[in-house]
């Protein structure tokens, strides 16, 4: 099998036995509260356990809650999470945010088993090594079933309706993504300086579990690294020569130390944390696919990072990671609040499956400018007969719309309408 499917089952297996446990135990929780749930356990899980191979947190430390006599090994977890958000402030551990995780009782027999799964022998993952792309690919097919409660509040896993009716979830191709990377964000940073390229802002209005912004967000770090890496160079050679006298070769040390590259010549964390909050936005109707992408990058964001490297971090009062909330935000990209106008009754349910989404009130800031400069992405591709709530809406709101039109077009009209006057569009 390659990785990315074996790692798919695995994430299927436990959702399974956490969903299963989490519906029986806590029968006061709602089909949505136990999808963040599960969604939020495993996240975390998986967060930390690279954090361990990566050596960025101590090895085992997750298996430690049941090596210690403690009745309740849930709540020694959630005191690991709480140190992780002190730490790596991510979102990933808001606790604020989060108000259901502190709530629900887990049984330690499902708990160990998912994490001892974790770790070998058992796990065959050397987690230091996978990349997140491949993470991504596995948790783009993950996104695709969700948990649902029966009448006897047993929990079952089920195909998304739409994914259901498309046919299954389609991974974009990682070498499509670059394609598209390069001919839209490459052609944007072309002959810029770092502080021309920081104002860039790069959207993904339909991002899934982020495969595009991973993108993006790569191709950038890349290129801040080439543009840097000349004058590093040179002030390297001249701090290591014995042709120079020692105030130059002091001199030169002192200014490597302002360029924004560790000693062995990779980007520092601030200046990746800079790019992430500077120039990548995403938008997506699943409140999971936003996690799962917030996920993506965060882990990306932390790729190199060192034990050392963290607590130095912290010393200056900074933590690890930024929040994305800001950026990656959960919504109908297509449907606007103008939803509301003139309505006054919905059928029950028809609010909570159309969300919609206020563009500019989410990215002030970016419209301030005139727009994005890059809209990238793969849209979803849904039938016209499964958007029915949504089709009086599109009649009045799009210039596209056809009685037959596939939900990929109105992408293409809303994408164009996020561009400033001088952006690129790159779609599948």
């Amino acid at each position: 099998a390659t990785v990315d499917a074996a790692f798919l089952a695995s994430l299927d297996e436990w959702r399974k036995e956490l969903a299963q446990n989490i519906a029986l135990r806590n029968t006061g929780l709602n089909e949505d509260e136990l999808n963040f749930a599960v969604q939020q356990m495993l996240d975390r899980l998986i967060f930390l356990r690279i954090a361990e191979d990566r050596s960025v947190e101590e090895y085992g430390r997750l298996k430690s809650i049941f090596a210690q006599k403690t009745t309740d090994p849930y709540n020694a977890l959630l005191q690991q999470f709480y140190e992780a958000d002190s730490k790596y402030n991510s979102g990933l551990f808001d606790f604020v945010k989060d108000t259901v995780s502190n709530r629900v009782n887990i049984d330690s027999k499902v708990l160990k088993g998912i994490i001892n799964e974790l770790y070998y022998p058992a796990s065959p993952y050397e987690f230091s090594v996978l990349s997140v792309e491949i993470l991504g690919s596995a948790y783009e097919q993950f996104l695709g079933k969700q948990i649902k409660l029966t009448a006897g509040h047993r929990a079952i896993i089920e195909e998304k309706p739409d994914v259901r009716k498309a046919g299954g979830v389609y991974y974009t191709p990682q070498y499509i993504v670059e394609y598209i990377v390069d001919n839209t964000v490459g052609k944007l940073i072309e002959n810029k300086k770092p502080e021309e390229v920081s104002k860039l802002k790069i959207v993904d209005p339909a991002c899934g579990s982020g495969s595009f912004l991973l993108g993006a967000y790569e191709h950038l770090l890349k290129w801040h690294r080439q543009y840097y890496m000349p004058e590093f160079e040179r002030l390297t050679a001249i701090a290591g020569s014995g042709d120079y006298t020692t105030k130059q070769r002091n001199d030169a040390i002192k200014d490597r130390s302002k360029l924004p590259l560790t000693p062995d010549g990779n980007l520092t964390t601030a200046i990746k944390k800079q790019i992430l909050l500077n120039n990548l936005y995403g938008v997506d109707i699943d409140v999971q696919a936003v996690e799962v992408t917030k996920l993506s990058l965060l882990l990306k964001c932390m790729e190199g990072e060192t034990g050392s490297s963290i607590t130095a971090e912290m010393r200056f009062g900074e933590r690890v990671l930024p929040t994305l909330d800001n950026n990656i935000k959960s919504g109908n990209s297509l449907v606007d609040m103008d939803f509301y106008d003139g309505q006054i009754n919905f059928e029950p349910g028809v609010e909570k499956k159309v969300k919609p989404f206020s563009w500019q009130q989410a990215f002030p800031k970016v419209f301030k400018q005139g727009g994005f400069d890059a809209v990238i992405g793969n849209p979803p591709y849904v039938r016209q007969e499964l958007l029915s709530d949504v089709k009086p809406y599109f009649q009045q709101k799009y210039k596209v719309y056809h009685g037959m039109a596939d939900l990929y077009s109105y992408f293409f009209e809303k994408g164009i309408s996020l561009l400033n006057s001088n952006g690129l569009f790159g779609i599948i």
